[in-house]
């Protein structure tokens, strides 16, 4: 289903009932005529297997990415393999807030943490190059009203003049809250993305112990 434009939210339901996952973990998925797959994150809670969804964005060119996006409009079999990435909730410190910065679809991640429920402060900044690439805007509005332990600062880039909210890059806002001096930083998005924000980061003092990311823990950055 489209959630902006190049932006769909995808819906599988398992056939396998024995699969097992944590919030904020990914999977490789792959359509089943397709030569090879993708990564996708998990954009929802255990609780509601045998349901999976996940937010995913068009790439022209991307021939495994177009290919399962096809087999899901069309409701085909696509192959998933083992939840795969450790940036699960059990593995922040206990005790101290978690500084969520996300880019575009690595929101997907978090919002399954989030669906998963809260037990400590969440500091969520989310960016967008628009509002309509916000497509979780009035969700995780609603969510922040309803609980002490989500505060919610959605960013955008390019806004229209209708918006009131933060402008520029997500991450130059985050690094600036000072909640930054007492918490565990969660980063989720694109490649370039999650490298200016520990570049920074270590930069305004972060230990580099305190930051998380799948990219990170794959080693996909290259060196600090």
């Amino acid at each position: 289903m489209p959630v902006a434009p190049g932006l769909y939210a995808v819906e599988l339901m398992l056939a396998d009932e024995g699969f097992q996952f944590q919030a904020g973990q990914f999977v490789e998925l792959r359509a089943e005529a397709a030569p090879e797959g993708c990564t996708w994150s998990i954009a929802s809670a255990p609780t509601l297997l045998p349901r999976l969804s996940f937010f995913v964005r068009e790439i022209p060119g991307y021939d495994a990415n177009q290919q399962l996006l096809e087999a899901a409009r069309k409701h085909r079999t696509v192959l998933i393999g083992a939840p795969m990435g450790k940036c699960v909730a059990s593995r922040f410190p206990e005790g101290r807030p978690v500084l969520v910065i996300a880019g575009g679809t690595g929101i997907a991640p978090v919002h399954a943490l989030l669906q998963a429920g809260l037990e400590r402060p969440v500091h969520l900044y989310w960016g967008a190059g628009s509002e309509e690439e916000l497509f979780l805007h009035q969700e995780f509005t609603a969510m922040a009203r309803g609980s002490d332990l989500l505060t919610y600062h959605p960013v955008v880039q390019q806004p229209s003049p209708a918006w009131t909210g933060r402008v520029g890059w997500v991450h130059e806002h985050a690094l600036a809250d000072p909640v930054l001096r007492e918490a565990t930083l969660l980063v989720s998005g694109s490649p370039a993305m999650v490298r200016q924000v520990r570049q920074d980061a270590l930069t305004r003092g972060v230990n580099a112990e305190a930051l998380y990311s799948d990219l990170i823990d794959l080693g996909l950055l290259g060196e600090t």
